[in-house]
């Protein structure tokens, strides 16, 4: 929902639903780099730096587990 949001230039809501999912799942990557995004798109630019510092590190986890697997 938070994506769809975004595309629609509905920010706010969409930051109350990608903190939401956040709460969630804190693993998730996708949720970390929309987070990033519409941070970026009201000029919180220390937020979007964090989330988007999030997302990378996840997606590296992620490629450490995976590369673990061979």
């Amino acid at each position: 929902m938070g994506k769809v949001l975004l595309r629609r230039q509905d920010v706010q809501t969409a930051l109350m639903y990608l903190q939401h999912a956040e709460k969630m799942d804190p693993g998730d990557f996708a949720t970390h780099t929309l987070l990033s995004q519409a941070f970026h798109r009201i000029g919180r630019e220390d937020d979007a730096k964090r989330e988007s510092a999030l997302a990378s590190k996840i997606h590296s986890d992620n490629q450490m587990v995976l590369g673990a697997g061979k």
